[in-house]
């Protein structure tokens, strides 16, 4: 029994029990509203209209599993379950056409060239595990309607094919016996798992034992009626082990399906995220690259600068090679101390004003809780946004307090930011719309002094661009000279 446990999440029994309504409302309804159908023999053949039509239902099922998984075994279940539906609906067509006429024979004879078809496709076709060429679905329907058309024939030339007592019997254990072989044949050839292939196999045996108690009753015999309905009861139990077994299957493979986009939509996300990180991160690679160079460049040349200015210029290389250095090792943030303003922001605005920026800064001595590296970043991504949009203009690099902060003020006379994007300037992505930079610096700037408790504001002016850096002032209130 624990081998027929379906998988926690795909099947429920609540699931079977709806699939156990609907495979028995139509016959219900049926011989509530038809009284010849309420005869033993007219609602077993009702039932096993029902149930063939279940069967060509439970193929598309099984098609739309291996469409989605890929799964071989499940594509020649599809033909072979088409195959039968196809093969049970003629028949009961058949039969009904068929009146009075005995037909025993020819059904023994039409259900054991199923059986050979069937087996067919599980040792041939199934073996050969390719799907390359051939569609399962419409290779089982194409054989159902083959034989279809020989039930058609037989049925309208109309010649009996009856059998004796003992011919019936025999031909009764016989079909059972095909459900067995076929249910042995399903366990050899078929990859499923083990929680459904039971599944399978029961419904081959129970299929076969309806067509074998179909057979009985047909003898007329006294106990007809209690055949007739042990068809019915059989022929459900096998409808039901096949609908479930396909649903579930089917079920558990777009469960599975969610899943995996779940996970892959979770690592495309860690993925772009991470890809932000490193853009962000050559960004700052970018402009501390550019310091050096510009440092090196000078270097090489005696009348680029004067000799009391080299002092400064090899000091602003060291540390921004310093920084570069941490910046490629990566590691843990590094946490907030009192750093000297003066130190971090002088190799900064030397680094511009040997690019030809017109930069005005004075030493402020102030000191503030700040992490040395983050802050030389985020002034010089003001410095270059400032050059970038405000190009020849003059900027101001002012220091100053205000009550338990210490602030960085970087402004321009350029044209300013765009009145439209005040409120988003800072998100990542926004520039104006004929900003030549790639919407990273500010949105940059603001996080990395976010991380370290620091802020980082737009001041709107009627003329120009103006930010404010504001960091935690270690002496707290003492000093609120406005800055």
């Amino acid at each position: 029994m624990a081998r027929l446990t379906h998988p926690p999440g795909a099947w429920g029994h609540p699931s079977t029990l709806v699939v156990a309504v609907v495979l028995l409302a139509p016959i219900a309804v049926l011989a509530a509203l038809v009284p010849g159908l309420r005869d033993p023999e007219r609602l077993a053949a009702a039932g096993a209209l029902v149930y063939a039509t279940v069967c060509l239902a439970s193929s598309v099922f099984l098609y739309l599993h291996w469409r989605l998984t890929g799964a071989e075994t499940t594509a020649w279940l599809s033909a072979a379950t088409a195959l039968v539906g196809c093969h049970g609906l003629s028949v009961t067509a058949l039969e009904e056409g068929a009146g009075s006429t005995d037909l025993a024979a020819y059904l023994v004879a039409s259900a054991l060239l199923v059986g050979v078809l069937l087996v067919a496709i599980f040792r041939f076709l199934a073996a050969r595990q390719d799907t390359h060429h051939v569609d399962p679905f419409v290779l089982g329907l194409g054989t159902g309607l083959l034989v279809t058309t020989l039930h058609v024939v037989v049925g309208s030339r109309d010649v009996p094919a009856g059998l004796s007592g003992a011919g019936t019997l025999v031909a009764a254990v016989g079909m059972l016996g095909c459900g067995v072989l076929g249910a042995a044949v399903l366990a050899r050839a078929a990859t499923l798992p083990r929680w459904v292939l039971p599944r399978f196999q029961g419904a081959a045996v129970g299929f076969c034992a309806a067509q074998a108690l179909a057979l009985l009753a047909e003898d007329g015999a006294p106990a007809s009626g209690a055949t007739h309905l042990a068809e019915l009861a059989v022929g459900f139990g096998a409808a039901l082990l096949v609908t479930t077994g396909s649903l579930a299957l089917l079920a558990q493979a777009i469960r599975d399906d969610r899943m995996l986009m779940v996970g892959l939509r979770a690592r495309l996300t860690a993925l772009e995220a991470a890809s932000s990180a490193d853009r962000e991160r050559l960004h700052e690679v970018k402009g501390t690259i550019a310091g050096i160079g510009t440092a090196l460049e000078l270097f090489s040349s005696e009348e680029a600068v004067p000799a009391e200015q080299r002092p400064s210029l090899a000091r602003m290389a060291a540390r921004e090679a310093g920084r570069l250095d941490r910046l490629l090792q990566g590691g843990l943030p590094p946490r907030p101390t009192v750093v000297d303003l003066d130190t971090v922001l002088e190799p900064v605005v030397l680094r511009h004003r040997t690019q030809g920026a017109d930069v005005r800064w004075e030493p402020s001595g102030l000191v503030a809780c700040a992490v040395a590296d983050t802050l030389a970043e985020a002034v010089n991504i003001l410095l270059v946004n400032a050059a970038t949009h405000a190009p020849g203009a003059a900027v101001e690099v002012r220091c100053g307090l205000a009550p338990g902060w210490v602030t960085i003020r970087v402004s321009d006379s350029g044209p300013g930011v765009p009145e439209g994007l005040h409120g988003r300037i800072f998100a990542r992505g926004v520039r104006g719309p004929d900003s030549p930079g790639s919407g990273i610096g500010l949105h940059l700037a603001r996080r990395l002094l976010a991380e370290v408790g620091g802020r980082l504001s737009h001041d709107p002016l009627p003329e120009g661009a103006c930010f404010v850096i504001s960091l935690r002032d270690p002496r707290g209130d003492a000093h609120a000279t406005p800055g």
